[in-house]
């Protein structure tokens, strides 16, 4: 419709007296006026800013100074040069690979999250992860599914998809950037444990996938982050423990993390008198210097013969493993031994247990790697006094085999106070390895 003539005059004449002044109406109906020039101005003004800001940003910061003193920090725990693999900023965590090389091949790699260093394939971290999943092979050789709480770098889940004999593995873990960059630690992609066809991956917390599956596992292991991180003693308390066993097959057989190195023995004790209300049959079991594995049943009825105990030594591709990790023959794994039931009762005594409801009955100090081996040290089987009259023992390992194991026990400590420092210096653990490679 066209306009009407006296409204283009109108408008004309407004223009006249707004000298350059462009009007709007306000959102109370006021009429409100913008200088053309000073919002020329003020856009320069703006624009000039944006630009310093831009030349003035720390661009590369993050891997010049941030990422540098983190990698000089575990230089220095590590006492070795070590490489960044990767870095990813995730959902809920910065992830850190570090590597260790020596004479050009790398030997081990460290995980870190947030700066704390999580998982690792050291000879260290290899051994007591995978424990968890031999021992429990050991004790129930016919297992058939089972279930991994926390991935970490792919310690457990290995040991889980090398054994033929499982038909299903479940991986639970809260982080999709850990179990997705974990890739980057298997060059041959076959071998990534993730790709395995029998494995399904499940992206969510370890407790509630336990509360909302209605699956029953033979096998459940779990190797969580350490008790005193933030909101992770739920996954070390009592109710936690009654899901593991809820969600276990009869005769199926749970293995649980225990690093004690950074609990004081109150805190260990809580965790313990958790799992043992749970667990009529729980153990206590050595995995490499003081990071520990808890054990329990419900109701196993133990391998019947030498040979069904000792099915996983006869797998050529897990027995190389076995040894190359120090646990050469089945009578050393009985040889990890510390408490079974009878003997946790006695150390633990009247300790409340960790539960939902007392989070706070493990305490926010740390041991510190000075402390911990002397607290620790009376726990000890040393001479395998305890393992010789566990009812427990005599129940799940055949009759010959226990002979044979307490003739390990002195090697295992042996092996023990070399992971925990006590020798004396690298000429004397140097001297310690040779005896115990001679004899």
């Amino acid at each position: 419709m066209p306009v009407p003539v006296t409204c283009r005059a109108k408008a004309a004449e407004a223009a006249k007296h707004t000298h350059g002044i462009r009007h709007r109406v306000g959102l109370a109906g006021r009429t409100i006026g913008i200088d053309r020039r000073a919002a020329r101005g003020l856009l320069a003004t703006c624009a000039a800013a944006f630009a310093l800001a831009v030349a003035l940003f720390p661009t590369g910061a993050m891997q010049r100074f941030h990422l540098r003193a983190l990698v000089d920090q575990w230089m220095r725990i590590d006492r070795a040069p070590l490489a960044v693999l990767g870095v990813r900023e995730g959902l809920t965590e910065t992830l850190i690979y570090l590597e260790r090389r020596f004479a050009g091949e790398p030997r081990y790699q460290r995980m870190l999250t947030n700066s704390t260093s999580m998982s690792g394939t050291s000879f260290f971290a290899r051994r007591y992860m995978k424990l968890f999943v031999w021992w429990a092979l050991a004790v129930d050789p016919d297992a058939k599914k089972a279930l991994l709480i926390s991935y970490g770098v792919g310690n457990s889940a290995k040991a889980l998809v090398d054994t033929p004999t499982l038909e299903s593995i479940d991986i639970v873990d809260i982080s999709r950037d850990a179990l997705e960059m974990s890739r980057i630690l298997f060059p041959d992609a076959s071998q990534w444990p993730l790709a395995d066809p029998r494995v399904r991956v499940h992206v969510e917390d370890g407790r509630n996938f336990l509360q909302t599956t209605r699956e029953r596992f033979d096998l459940i292991t779990g190797e969580p982050p350490p008790p005193k991180l933030a909101g992770v003693e739920s996954l070390y308390s009592r109710e936690h423990f009654e899901l593991v066993r809820d969600r276990l097959e009869e005769g199926g057989v749970a293995t649980w993390w225990l690093p004690v190195h950074g609990l004081l023995e109150p805190d260990s004790k809580a965790i313990i008198r958790g799992f043992c209300l749970v667990f009529d049959d729980c153990s206590l079991w050595r995995g490499a210097g003081l990071d520990w594995m808890l054990a329990g049943t419900r109701g196993a009825p133990g391998p019947g013969t030498r040979e069904r105990f000792e099915w996983q030594w006869g797998n050529p591709a897990i027995a190389a493993e076995m040894a190359l990790l120090g646990v050469e023959t089945p009578a050393q794994l009985g040889a990890l031994f510390i408490a079974g039931p009878d003997d946790l009762r006695e150390i633990v005594g009247d300790t409340p247990p960790l539960d939902d409801d007392h989070p706070k009955r493990l305490s926010s100090e740390l041991a510190g790697p000075q402390r911990t081996p002397a607290i620790y040290k009376p726990w000890a089987d040393v001479e395998g006094s305890r393992f010789a009259k566990s009812p427990l023992v005599a129940k799940l390992w055949p009759a010959d085999l226990r002979e044979e194991t307490l003739g390990w026990f002195g090697a295992e400590s042996d092996i023990d106070r070399i992971f925990a420092g006590e020798i004396g210096g690298p000429v004397a653990e140097l001297a310690e390895i040779h005896r115990l490679q001679r004899d």
